[in-house]
């Protein structure tokens, strides 16, 4: 049977951990964890804990040499790669080890889905968790996922590149086959997050931009739109929006991101223009619902309506749409239909209830 090393970096982390290692422990066989200089009671408690404990010092504050550092302390056959306020659920332990045990050889490596959980409904493919079956989904009215390599081969030349968002992409992807499972990484640090964790973030960044390696650095840009976005500082998002869409004219999500923060300030011309060309590239539930908000706001009723079937037949659950409907029906005066989509909506995400009457 294939041995799992979980590789682990932290810094203050103390809090997280207590519930985070008795958790995973049954999964893997060993635990990496390297401090990167912590104040607190973190390097202790994992030692106690029986993982294996290493102090690495940041260069430039980049944690890509961290991660590779850890790696290089692992001894299972596979490697899970997690931070402390991530989760695989106890329900997919023994997923996960099938999945590992039964690979062929040409197999290096898995995606996972890291489930980003979130009450923004207006995030990029935020869907409910209303209905959903994993007991971790509770912490808040939905997520968005994001397709991540978490979980492959410990083999020689592999490494993490990148900061911020480190990936093994590009050194595991030489190696073999990297295969997609439906496996979720249930992570809570949005709901969580404060505004100085973005400040941190945006620094990453900002010296990201710098490194001549990367070449993709329109999603740089992208990224540090979105982090501008939470802080609500919509002048920089739109810089970083505008730099990113000179880089890369067709990158959907920059297109919908520029779109929605011309949609925030009613300027609807230059909006759907963006989404109508991020249709043309790749029809998205974001494009479609945005474009039946527009068409609702300037009083095209009938066209917002198909632009919104169109929109909840990629997404069913998701309450955004519902709301939209409800709204248009609202609009035209037939009370009676927009009434059911408004419980609809609330009962796929409760915070709805401050935005609708439903008796």
């Amino acid at each position: 049977m294939a041995t799992i090393s979980l590789c682990l970096v932290v810094k203050d982390e103390s809090k997280n951990l207590k519930n985070f290692l008795p958790t995973i422990k049954p999964l893997v066989d060993e635990i990496v964890v390297v401090d990167t200089g912590s104040s607190d009671s973190t390097m202790k408690f994992c030692e106690d804990f029986g993982c294996k404990v290493f102090s690495y010092v940041l260069v430039d504050k980049w944690i890509s040499g961290a991660r590779n550092f850890c790696l290089s302390k692992a001894s299972g056959d596979w490697v899970l790669v997690l931070d402390p306020d991530e989760r695989i659920s106890v329900k997919d332990f023994l997923r996960v080890k099938e999945l590992i045990d039964n690979s062929v050889k040409e197999v290096v490596g898995y995606f996972l889905v890291q489930r980003q959980y979130s009450n923004d409904t207006g995030v990029s493919g935020w869907r409910s968790s209303t209905s959903d079956d994993y007991p971790e989904s509770k912490c808040a009215n939905g997520w968005y996922d994001n397709p991540i390599i978490r979980l492959f081969r410990n083999l020689t030349g592999v490494s993490f590149v990148g900061e911020g968002h480190e990936t093994v992409d590009s050194s595991l992807k030489v190696l073999g086959k990297v295969i997609m499972s439906d496996i979720p990484i249930h992570h809570f640090g949005e709901i969580n997050r404060s505004p100085s964790k973005s400040v941190r973030y945006i620094n990453f960044l900002t010296n990201e931009l710098s490194n001549p390696s990367r070449v993709d650095k329109f999603f740089i840009h992208y990224q540090l739109a979105s982090e501008f976005l939470g802080l609500k500082d919509y002048s920089n998002a739109e810089k970083h929006l505008r730099v990113s869409l000179e880089l890369n004219p067709e990158f959907v999500k920059s297109l919908n991101s520029l779109g929605s923060l011309f949609l925030i300030n009613k300027g609807y011309k230059a909006a759907e223009k963006l989404f109508l060309k991020s249709l043309n590239i790749n029809p998205s539930f974001d494009a479609f619902n945005n474009l039946g908000i527009i068409y609702s706001d300037t009083g095209n009723f009938v066209k917002a309506l198909k632009k919104f079937e169109k929109a909840v037949n990629i997404l069913p659950d998701n309450a955004d749409v519902y709301f939209n409907v409800g709204v248009v029906f609202q609009r035209m005066g037939k009370l009676s239909k927009a009434q059911p989509l408004f419980v609809k909506a609330v009962e796929l995400n409760p915070s709805y209830k401050e935005k609708v009457d439903i008796g």
